[in-house]
């Protein structure tokens, strides 16, 4: 028993298609612990202002049953993932440069990923210092302007 849903979105100057296809085939077939469905995502992106378009073909696999989750849910899913990589990892590797940094220490590199995450959760709270639509890096920069005006009145100007 097979099931498809699509989607499509228009934004950010493209228009995305996609399409999931899953199947339950493979369950009891495959030793794949607890797979119960596989899926075929298939997302189409045309530039509007170019008009080229990719397109690009992902498979998955899930231990999700059909009653639980189908196409349409798996989709959803797919997407919240993605949105968890972009928030997260995504920030840490182009913002922080974090997968650029070589550490000696495996500590020293558990130590500063720890520092990191405290300081994203920091930067993403709501606070007096900032309007909840500045980016995290505007907030990094006022959080370093106060830390230098704090720093100056301490010791005074160098």
């Amino acid at each position: 028993m097979a099931s498809s849903a699509q989607s499509i979105e228009k934004g950010h100057g493209r228009l995305t298609k996609r399409s999931c296809r899953v199947s339950q085939i493979l369950h009891g077939y495959s030793d794949f612990p607890g797979l119960h469905q596989v899926l075929e995502v298939t997302r189409e992106t045309t530039y509007l202002k170019t008009g080229r378009t990719t397109r690009e073909l992902h498979y998955a696999v899930t231990s999700l049953s059909p009653q639980v989750a189908v196409a349409s849910q798996l989709m959803v899913l797919l997407r919240q993932h993605w949105a968890i990589e972009n928030k997260n990892f995504h920030v840490r590797d182009d913002s922080w440069r974090e997968d650029r940094q070589v550490r000696r220490s495996a500590r020293a590199a558990f130590a500063l990923h720890l520092l990191t995450a405290l300081a994203l959760n920091l930067l993403r709270a709501p606070s007096n210092l900032w309007l909840p639509t500045d980016s995290l890096p505007a907030r990094a920069e006022i959080v370093a302007y106060h830390c230098a005006v704090c720093a100056s009145a301490l010791f005074g100007s160098s």
